[in-house]
């Protein structure tokens, strides 16, 4: 209610200061910009603006504990950093919802929030610094964006801060309205306008606060972008120990009884399976090239892999297939209900020996959800273990957009097909239930990546999802294909579609061309 209060204040102080503030070109920005310490809001800090020079590709650091730079050039702008509503919190432990803001001096008048990762629990550069765009960032295109710890400080998978109310608030669902409506104000006064348009870009988690604003504050955002989204938790970790389970199960055991995982599905048979998941899908989008393009065609059975007598090197065992079965088919409860979905046959996700990091058959490299509870029952697990945590943050449920949607507001969701933590079916129901629920708006579309883990690896590197929602609800252009340029394994360039169409390949031209494919749906 306090900081309510104070944006109610603010912004009846903004509307003044817009109508006498010069054009932002037309005074020094160096002294604008540090200007904005010496705002006084309740319940905002202001604890630094300095205006950064423009610096070309390479030169800045991503990371400041590695040596990876950004790819991209990044403009001058004021960047602004703060806290809202510091306070004493559980245990005497400090918190407030830390933000950083950049306003470039070539602003477009569009602001982006960009969405965090994990638990958050540290500010992200402003940079708007999206895997898929490539050589370019949100900022360097012009957008003011702004970014959030989300109300406490820890490493990525730290929850300690649950033990306090109010962080936990911030986390699951406040931060990004209270972070997003500042920024709005802070544009506002320093460009003396407010933006025009206002959008909502990540992945995981950041996918999953793209989707609670528009559940809960749907008069926030203009344009969201959801990759990947962290919609519910607790279920994806009982998928992942379900599979975890199913190999266990048939896998030998060491001197102490324990299962050797990595000797249940050797690479050996991972090729094996990868191989007739290629001989059946691969080509079903036209092109033998690595990639399912087609994904809702294939309905792979590894029940052709079984053995019809002993296992050999030509097949698998009837026990191998049933983990198979277990494992994709997702997590079901004693009567059959699922409690999770089912993930893809997508190439990338059939083991480590296609270069997959994680995948739900043990690797060397194991999921960080895949140590089950002992004893492991689906029936309690989905039932009582559930956290509470996941009432707040939980995005599967609600699907009524009707507001966001009437007001204009669009989404593109997308997800890796290898994504062996948060299953792309699991986010193409919800898109699904969401049409349904919204029968009178088309303002949603869902795009398969084929071979990409979680939000990045093994699919392409490019892939132009701000621009195709800019578009969207500026010009009312609604996307179609998205090119998708340097893959992992392939090279070239290939249509992303809107499902349920795919990219099918015209039969002749290079095929490394996206101008040799066309989106179409059999």
């Amino acid at each position: 209610m306090r900081l309510a209060m104070g944006f109610m204040a603010i912004i009846g102080g903004l509307q003044s200061a817009a109508a006498e503030a010069e054009p932002a070109k037309a005074v020094d920005s160096a002294a604008q910009c540090q200007a904005l310490t010496g705002l006084q809001w309740t319940g905002v800090e202001i604890v630094s603006a300095k205006l950064v020079p423009a610096a070309p590709a390479g030169t800045v650091p991503f990371n400041p504990a590695t040596k990876n730079t950004i790819p991209a050039s990044l403009p001058e702008h004021c960047r602004v950093e703060g806290m809202i509503n510091r306070r004493k919190g559980a245990d005497g432990v400090e918190y407030g919802i830390g933000f950083a803001l950049a306003l470039p001096s070539n602003w477009n008048g569009r602001l982006m929030f960009q969405g965090g990762g994990a638990f958050n629990g540290r500010i992200m550069e402003p940079y708007g610094l999206i895997d898929s765009l490539g050589d370019e960032t949100a900022l360097t295109r012009g957008f003011a964006v702004i970014s959030t710890d989300s109300g406490h400080k820890g490493a990525p998978f730290d929850t300690t801060f649950m033990s306090d109310q109010q962080a936990a608030l911030d986390f699951a669902f406040n931060a990004v309205p209270t972070v997003t409506r500042l920024g709005k104000d802070l544009a506002a006064r320093y460009f003396g306008r407010a933006p025009h348009h206002s959008y909502s870009y990540g992945c995981s988690t950041g996918g999953r606060e793209g989707m609670i604003a528009a559940q809960r504050n749907p008069e926030l955002f203009d344009g969201i972008i959801a990759g990947d989204p962290a919609m519910r938790t607790w279920q994806t970790r009982i998928a992942v120990w379900n599979a975890t389970v199913a190999f266990n199960r048939i896998a030998p055991r060491d001197a102490d009884g324990k299962p050797l995982p990595l000797q249940a599905f050797p690479a050996e048979d991972q090729k094996l399976l990868y191989a007739a998941v290629a001989k059946q899908c691969d080509a079903l989008d036209g092109l033998k090239d690595d990639l399912i393009l087609n994904l809702a065609a294939c309905k792979f059975d590894p029940a052709v892999l079984q053995c019809e007598k002993g296992k050999n090197a030509s097949c698998l065992s009837s026990e191998q297939v049933t983990a198979l079965k277990t494992a994709f088919g997702g997590p079901k409860d004693s009567r059959g209900n699922p409690v999770y979905a089912g993930f893809p046959y997508d190439l990338r996700l059939l083991g480590e020996h296609v270069g997959n990091a994680m995948s739900l058959i043990p690797g060397a490299q194991p999921n960080p959800y895949a140590n089950p509870p002992s004893p492991f029952s689906l029936d309690v697990d989905s039932l009582v273990r559930a956290t509470p945590l996941q009432t707040l943050t939980d995005t599967n449920e609600w699907t009524d957009l009707g507001t966001f949607y009437r007001k204009g507001g669009k989404i593109i969701f997308y997800h890796g097909a290898s994504d062996p933590w948060y299953s792309m079916f699991d986010t193409l129901d919800y898109f699904q239930r969401n049409k349904a629920a919204n029968p009178e708006s088309d303002s949603s579309r869902f795009y398969s990546i084929p071979g990409m883990a979680h939000c990045s690896g093994g699919g392409p590197e490019r892939y132009d999802m701000l621009s195709a929602v800019v578009d969207w609800v500026e010009k009312g252009i609604a996307p179609g294909g998205i090119i998708a340029s340097d893959w992992t394994r392939q090279g070239g360039a290939r249509p992303l579609c809107p499902w349920p169409q795919y990219g099918r390949y015209k039969g002749t031209g290079d095929s490394k061309d996206a101008a040799n494919f066309e989106c179409r749906s059999d």
